[in-house]
Order: structure tokens, then C-alpha cells, then sequence
């Protein structure tokens, strides 16, 4: 049976964050497919949004969800959560923070995406937990939810069947560490080989950022 990665949307979001991760996973299925390991796709995908509508992404870019994540009743093996630039929108989306949170025992994993992670913390799912988020948002993170374990340089990480990622591609590098954790490590160098990217990624996020380039200098 199809593992269903579900995939929510909301106007606003980081493309790359809800397209990086779902590509991992898809690219999965094309490559079991074609070398004959599987003969029927190993993950499904169902993007959510409110009332299904069609939402804008911050690039511009439109989506159509499958479904309206209120009204979906079907088993969610891993949510992704992803960001987006303007953070103070994802914390005025109290029907989302809600809905996330009440799937939180549901699902087998709850995934953050860059500033994802604040959607997260709203809910009051990181309290107590170690987390990561775009550096450039992690001090906002600590400062707003002292409960939460900020770990800045962190590309991702996991505590529990929480895990969040670091800045917009950083959900490629968890997507694979997971693919890995389902299907094994030649499973996850076949994608990460056919995306053209590091299946370990060397160093953390603080190398992305000139700020803190200098700051070690």
C-alpha cells in the first residue's frame, strides 16, 4: 500500500518547500518503477488547503489542491508543512495551526519546512523539543516560543515524529533522510543522484549566511 504524503497549501507559501520534498518522494516512485523494485508507485500525494481553493504561492505561482484538509478523512502517513517568507501570515492562520494539531497523533510524521516550523510552534507541538527553522527566522523562533530548542545551524533534524528543516532546499535534504528511513540508503543515493544534489549535505546552515561567514571569521 501507497504511503500518502499529505501536503498542505496555503496563499503565500515558499514553492520549494512544498514542491522539494514532494519531488524527492515522487522521484522515488519513478525510479522503483523503472529498475523494477516496485511495480506500483510506493508513495501518493495529496496537497491540502482550505476549502480547496486555489492558493498563490509567493512566487506567484498558482496551485490546486486535491482537497480541503477539513474535510479529509483518509490516513496521512508524513504532513509537510511548509513555509513561507511572510511568517506573520502563517501565525494568523488559526484554522490551519488547529487542524495541524489535531493531526499530530494521527500521522506517523509531522514535518516543518523553513518557517513551517513557527506553524508548529503556535500549536504548541515543539514545546519541550529540539527544532530548527531558516536561520535567518531562528531568533524570532526562540524569541516567541522560549519552550522550543532552537538549533540554528541545523540543516534538519528529528525529536520524536517531529521533524523540522532549515532554510527552502534544506526540505530536499530531509525528504531524503526520510525516503532513507523507509527504503533504505541505495534508495535515497539512487533520488538524491537523479536530483543532482548531496545525499549529506557537509556543514549546517550558518555557511548560507554572509552574516554569520563573518561572524566566525
Amino acid at each position: 500500500t501507497a504511503r500518502t504524503i499529505g501536503i498542505v497549501a496555503y496563499d503565500g507559501v515558499e514553492i520549494i518547500d512544498l514542491t522539494g520534498p514532494m519531488e524527492v518522494f515522487a522521484f522515488a516512485n519513478i525510479g522503483f518503477m523503472r529498475s523494477g523494485i516496485a511495480r506500483e508507485p510506493v508513495y501518493r500525494f495529496r496537497v491540502l488547503s482550505r476549502k480547496a481553493s486555489l492558493i498563490t504561492a509567493s512566487c506567484g505561482l498558482h496551485i490546486q489542491p486535491d482537497a480541503d484538509y477539513a474535510d479529509y478523512r483518509e490516513s496521512i502517513d508524513t504532513l509537510i508543512v511548509p513555509g513561507s517568507p511572510d511568517v506573520d501570515s502563517i501565525l494568523a492562520d488559526r484554522h490551519l495551526i488547529d487542524w495541524v494539531a489535531a493531526q499530530y497523533h494521527g500521522v506517523r510524521r509531522l514535518v516543518s519546512i523553513c518557517t513551517g516550523a513557527f506553524l508548529l510552534a503556535e500549536a504548541g507541538l515543539l514545546d519541550g523539543r529540539c527544532a530548527t527553522s531558516h536561520w535567518a527566522y531562528c531568533d524570532r523562533l526562540a524569541a516567541d516560543y522560549p519552550a522550543v530548542k532552537v538549533e540554528a545551524d541545523r540543516i534538519f533534524l528529528r525529536d520524536g515524529s517531529i521533524c523540522t528543516s532549515g532554510g527552502i532546499t534544506s526540505g530536499i535534504d530531509l525528504a531524503l533522510a526520510l525516503l532513507e528511513e523507509d527504503c533504505g540508503r541505495e534508495a535515497a543515493l539512487l533520488v538524491a543522484r537523479y536530483m543532482v544534489v548531496f545525499l549529506r549535505r557537509p556543514g549546517g546552515q550558518s555557511q548560507f549566511s554572509a552574516y554569520l561567514a563573518s561572524e566566525a571569521t
